[in-house]
Parts: C-alpha cells; structure tokens; sequence
C-alpha cells in the first residue's frame, strides 16, 4: 500500500483507500444503550477506546464510562494527544500516541505542546510509531519540549505486513534499551500479517 501510494498523485491517496476499506460496509452507529449491551455478553471487564481519534467524542465516552463504571469496568483511550482530556482523566488511563513527521501530516494539525503537557500530569504513556532511525531525534526533541519521562515512552514499528514489523523490531529494540524507552510490540500484524477483521 505505502509503495502503491509513494508512486501516485497524493489527489488519489483517498482512492486508493477506498479499495480496501469500504467505510459503508465497516462503520455502523450505536447507541450507548445498544454498546453496553453488547459488551455485558463478555467477562473481560477492560475496556479500549480507539480510533481514528475518540476524543472526538468525548461527551458521549463520558456517558459511556460513567454509565459501567459502578460495575467494576477500567478504561483506556487511545488518542494522538491534540484534543485535552479534561473531564475525562480520573478513571482512565490514555495511550497517547503523538503523530510523527513520518505521518505526513503537517506539524500544525498533529503537534499540540500544551495539551500534550497534560497529558503529563495524568495516567498516561506516550507512544510513538518509527519508520527509520531519524524519527528518534523528533522522538527526544518532543521528549524534551515536553518533558515525558523515558519510562513512559513506548516506541512500535511501523509497518502494514509481518515482515515489516519483525525487520524492524530489531533495531527499534535497540533504540529502547539504548535510550530506556519501552518497546511497543504490534502483536495482532505478526500474528494474522495485513488480515483485516481480526
């Protein structure tokens, strides 16, 4: 897919997409009622809240987790660290997941020091995807902007297939031990490669 899109115009990135995830066939609304519903039919009692960006939605995760938390329930979020957590920060612990330049998205849409710096003062881990080794030296100089601890920075390879991710597991490894981050293993990929519905 990377290389499929590296060598097309950016205008039909979102084509390109689309041939793989059909949002039509793959999205349905819920209500919160109709969620919990579905999710008392299991024992696990952990909850993670993904996305695309939920935080989006923070309202209605407020009613969400306030509606299971007299059951017993813990919650995490996942969000990329540009919408504040308040109202939301007392029951939950976030895995904040900053996007790099690597995304490719511009540093004004994905980079935002002072929510991140909240993050700081809550549950939270940072965690930060690496395509190749120069993404280490936007990893420390936000590191130091923001003044994450090492112990709460994870770092995960990126990649779409197994093979991707074990070639790169190896030196990001090395980069953790070096640095005492924490790795950030993509066990689903290796497990089912690039499967999609698992």
């Amino acid at each position: 897919m990377d290389k499929l899109k590296s060598s097309i115009p950016k205008k039909y990135h979102d084509l390109i997409a689309d041939t793989i995830y059909k949002k039509n066939d793959e999205n349905f609304k819920v209500t919160i009622s109709q969620l919990i519903l579905k999710l008392q039919k299991y024992q696990c009692k952990h909850i993670i809240i993904t996305g695309g960006e939920p935080l989006l939605q923070k309202n209605s995760i407020i009613k969400f987790i306030d509606a299971l938390l007299p059951d017993g329930y813990t919650f995490e979020i996942e969000t990329n660290g540009t919408i504040d957590p308040d109202g939301l920060s007392e029951h939950i612990k976030f895995n904040v997941s900053p996007k790099l330049g690597n995304s490719f998205n511009s540093i004004e849409k994905r980079y935002y020091p002072e929510i991140l710096k909240h993050f700081t003062l809550i549950d939270a881990i940072f965690k930060f995807v690496i395509n190749n080794e120069n993404d280490l030296f936007e990893v420390k100089q936000i590191q130091n902007e923001i003044g994450f601890p090492s112990n709460k920075i994870y770092l995960m390879p990126e990649g779409q297939n197994r093979t991707h991710i074990i070639e790169k597991s190896r030196w990001i490894i090395g980069l953790c031990k070096k640095n005492n981050y924490n790795y950030s293993h993509r066990l689903h990929i290796e497990i089912f490669d690039d499967l999609r519905g698992v």
